[in-house]
């Protein structure tokens, strides 16, 4: 018999779903003050889709959480900066000459034309 395990991801979509249901249909249940049939139904109308879209938000937060982290001392920072797609404008800001203005300043003693 195979014994499986629960991963982080699928722990923390079933803990972001239950909360949400209970705190939804607690909040409608104290709202409505009455538990009949239309109050249930309203219950289940909007604590079923809340708790689908908390325990897919859940599942994708633990999937990243159990992604390696990838360590920034192995790889050089020469590696980094070639493998990254090329942003020309910060490119040109951080290799050129920031005092260099493109714009000419005339001289003090200068006349103009």
């Amino acid at each position: 018999m195979e014994v499986s395990t629960i991963n982080a991801s699928g722990k923390l979509a079933g803990l972001l779903s239950s909360i949400t249901i209970l705190i939804t249909g607690s909040l409608i249940f104290l709202k409505s003050m009455t538990l009949d049939m239309s109050t249930f139904i309203r219950v289940c109308e909007v604590s079923i889709p809340g708790g689908i879209c908390a325990g897919i938000l859940g599942y994708m937060m633990g999937k990243i959480l159990e992604a390696p982290h990838h360590s920034k001392k192995s790889k050089s920072s020469k590696n980094i900066k070639n493998n990254r797609p090329k942003d020309l404008l910060i490119d040109d800001l951080l290799v050129k000459d920031i005092d260099k203005s493109p714009i000419q300043e005339p001289e003090l003693g200068a006349t103009r034309k």
